[in-house]
């Protein structure tokens, strides 16, 4: 436990987790000219990042949405659960996630969107406004920036939970994420994914696992 808080303590005192240091010395900032060094490197995260699995990654620091500052945030959603779509394409979310959200004071909207893993991303809403904060900074006239928004922005959905705690997943992200009855949640820090078992399997099996510390290896 000791060495986990010094670990954090000198992430705090750099300003920045390893992987981020990786992205400022590698200077892989997503094709942009100019401009906030902390956004394009948000940007490269989004980009490069994302669905090589660098989500397992315990971190507790991220960037602010502004003027290159680093914000502490809580590690919110962990761990995986199994839970079954009804006839209606509503899914519970699990206990342990709605205790998390209970706690998140505001609006009680998840948003939820398509990844190009093919599975769906869920974010509270306060999460989900800061990453449109963090996009709106950026060039809006980047193309691959265009796709992106396209993409995820295009497809992201409003969701209240019932009273039950249930969500109504619609029909184009269930099919999207090929999603059947049985549904896996994942949680991944400031979000939580669903995903069809066999794809997260193959997505998260032994051969991927080890494939991807490989690619991993020195950034934390």
């Amino acid at each position: 436990m000791a060495d986990r808080d010094i670990s954090r303590k000198k992430s705090s005192q750099s300003g920045m987790t390893g992987r981020s240091r990786e992205h400022v010395q590698t200077g892989k900032t997503g094709g942009f000219d100019g401009g906030n060094q902390h956004l394009k490197n948000h940007f490269y995260y989004l980009f490069h990042c994302g669905g090589r699995g660098v989500d397992i990654c315990e971190v507790a620091l991220i960037m602010g949405a502004s003027g290159g500052k680093w914000g502490r945030v809580d590690i919110l959603f962990r761990g995986r659960y199994q839970h079954s779509l009804d006839d209606k394409g509503r899914v519970a979310i699990p206990g342990r996630y709605r205790e998390i959200l209970d706690g998140v004071p505001g609006d009680p909207t998840l948003i939820v969107t398509a990844e190009t893993d093919e599975c769906l991303s869920v974010y509270p809403v306060a999460a989900w406004q800061e990453l449109e904060r963090k996009i709106m900074a950026l060039p809006q006239m980047n193309g691959d920036l265009k796709t992106y928004l396209r993409f995820v922005v295009g497809w992201a959905t409003e969701c209240v939970p019932d009273r039950q705690g249930r969500i109504l997943l619609p029909a184009p992200l269930r099919d999207y994420a090929h999603l059947g009855r049985d549904v896996w949640f994942v949680g991944i820090l400031d979000k939580f994914e669903i995903w069809d078992g066999s794809r997260l399997q193959a997505m998260t099996g032994k051969d991927r696992i080890q494939s991807v510390s490989l690619s991993l290896s020195g950034l934390f």
